[in-house]
């Protein structure tokens, strides 16, 4: 905006040059009215994106409104899930989300852990796959999901105390985790209906997927 009154400005001075003594002082004054015209849209403008910045900054955070899941894995797969159940409802960005959950782990499983997530996104009813944006955002895959497990520290102590633990390998037998509390922080998620489905590899053998369905509001 300060630009464009500079360069109206000098305009307005080199076209005036030639005006004679008589005009000036009108010409002057219809200057001046331009500039605090001008003067005060930049004002409006500048508060009217200062309102817009304030509304976004305070705009209330994330909603997950509906959550569906299954296991998406077939009778040979290394991991099944019995049951996952995810609370409160709706669970609000920032906030704290509870997860509980069972399953069996038909032998043990370890090191390179492969994984692939793939996301969609419904856009005009149709659902569109995302590129990946930034692991674990978006469709990725990772070459070893151990190493990404072993950044986690400390492990959350109902995850410890299930006999699960947070780093490769898992050891064969049932799982079952009480219900865990995660801190969410806050976060600037599209509102919008999204589906995610995850698949583990392991040795070259499916070793478990799950197919989830996620809304988000505001």
């Amino acid at each position: 905006m300060k630009s464009l009154v500079l360069c109206l400005i000098v305009v307005i001075a080199v076209s005036g040059r030639n005006v004679i003594k008589f005009e000036m002082d009108k010409e002057v004054k219809n200057i001046k009215n331009g500039f605090d015209f001008l003067k005060t849209k930049a004002v409006d403008l500048f508060s009217l994106k200062s309102k817009q910045l304030h509304s976004q900054v305070n705009r209330p955070g994330v909603k997950l409104t509906s959550f569906q899941w299954k296991d998406c894995g077939g009778p040979s797969d290394i991991i099944n899930i019995k049951s996952l159940d995810i609370s409160p409802d709706p669970i609000v960005s920032p906030g704290s989300l509870f997860v509980s959950a069972s399953g069996v782990i038909k032998k043990l499983i370890g090191s390179p852990l492969l994984g692939d997530l793939l996301m969609y996104k419904k856009t005009g009813g149709q659902w569109i796959k995302l590129p990946c944006i930034l692991p674990p955002l978006g469709s990725c895959h990772f070459d070893n999901l151990c190493t990404l497990l072993n950044l986690i520290n400390p492990c959350p102590d109902p995850i410890v105390q299930s006999g699960l633990g947070c780093k490769c390998p898992f050891q064969k037998g049932d799982v079952q985790l009480p219900k865990t509390v995660f801190d969410i922080p806050s976060a600037s998620l599209p509102a919008g209906d999204f589906h995610v489905i995850g698949n583990l590899t392991f040795n070259g053998t499916p070793a478990g997927c799950l197919d989830l369905y996620l809304s988000f509001s505001y």
